[in-house]
């Protein structure tokens, strides 16, 4: 039996179950590889559709919904797929089509983050995956120092995202306490990135029109996030966009498995997905000056105390609904339950 992936590149061409190349930063795609060795075990080959050269596919899984819709159709109508899955990822300031409910009706099951979207409705809910270890170890907070940030650089002009406040973060640092912020990731010395390519244009114009301030703190790409954040005290972990219920990404995840307190600003129920002992929640700290106190008051005790929690924390239930053992699992259950395996 054979089942398909309908991803965008760099993904194709089977890269999305590739574990041994850069694609897989940070093991970000180890739930697809388990994914595919669960269906595996079932005699299900799972591969990306573009490797597909029959119309003898029994199933495809739209990893996010296509920016046209009328790709979905094309692939039906070279596939004929027995049933269609879509797994909806990015949060409506990334893709907005993922979140247009009618662009649901054709599949046979939604997978999503998002409680707003009932289980009685055919629903099923996950929430977003990771490679959690069985053993974790953390560096001591006597060799850990600084703050540090993680991201592209990104801009938009959408309702509630936080790239700018991300952009405040970083110059507040850097005129207040350059010498203990560090700042990773790409395109910081270039224009900004926006999914509306009209903002991005304006972006431009107005770069070149006004004197660009680089940002001294950039220390540039990364090849993992996970040795960079061990030795940072604290990260500034905010997600793309503010308000968005369950829209818990990698992000806090990342800094809790590397052992250094995030400083988190993004779901508004964040506390419902992840012990609030764990990380700081900025939003009690509207001004970055009583924030930065804050953080320097924090004892080595204190901080290690915090990073028992994060071990309790990974290790709970609670915590591996989180891994990518849990993702893999609810995906196949669904397929095998509709394949009548």
């Amino acid at each position: 039996m054979l089942g398909a992936v309908h991803v965008d590149y760099p993904f194709n061409q089977n890269n999305l179950f590739a574990l041994d190349r850069l694609i897989n930063r940070d093991d970000r795609l180890f739930h697809f590889s388990l994914l595919k060795r669960r269906l595996g075990s079932e005699n299900i080959d799972l591969v990306t559709v573009d490797m597909v050269n029959s119309s003898k596919v029994e199933f495809i899984i739209f990893s996010d919904f296509p920016k046209h819709p009328s790709t979905v159709h094309k692939i039906d109508e070279t596939y004929r797929p027995k049933k269609k899955y879509l797994i909806l990822w990015e949060s409506e300031l990334i893709k907005p089509q993922n979140w247009v409910k009618k662009n649901h009706r054709d599949f046979d099951g939604v997978f999503t983050w998002s409680k707003k979207y009932k289980v009685e409705e055919g629903y099923i809910h996950f929430q977003w995956p990771n490679r959690i270890p069985t053993e974790l170890h953390f560096t001591d907070p006597t060799r850990k120092s600084g703050f540090a940030l993680i991201a592209s650089n990104r801009l938009s002009d959408v309702k509630g995202e936080l790239y700018t406040e991300r952009r405040k973060a970083i110059r507040w640092f850097e005129k207040m306490h350059p010498e203990k912020f560090s700042l990773y990731g790409r395109n910081w010395d270039k224009t900004a990135q926006s999914t509306n390519l009209q903002f991005t244009l304006m972006l431009k114009i107005k770069r070149r029109i006004l004197k660009y301030r680089k940002y001294r703190t950039l220390c540039g790409p990364i090849v993992a996030k996970r040795p960079v954040l061990s030795s940072a005290r604290f990260s500034v972990c905010y997600e793309n966009a503010a308000g968005i219920s369950d829209y818990v990404t990698e992000k806090i995840v990342d800094s809790l498995l590397s052992g250094t307190i995030p400083i988190y600003l993004g779901a508004p129920n964040i506390e419902s997905y992840v012990d609030s002992r764990c990380f700081i929640d900025k939003r009690k700290f509207p001004k970055y000056r009583d924030l930065y106190a804050y953080c320097k008051s924090i004892s080595d005790q204190e901080y290690r105390d915090t990073q028992e929690s994060m071990i309790s924390f990974l290790t709970s239930e609670k915590g591996r609904m989180f891994s990518s053992e849990r993702f893999s699992e609810i995906v196949a259950t669904k397929i095998l339950a509709d394949m009548a395996i």
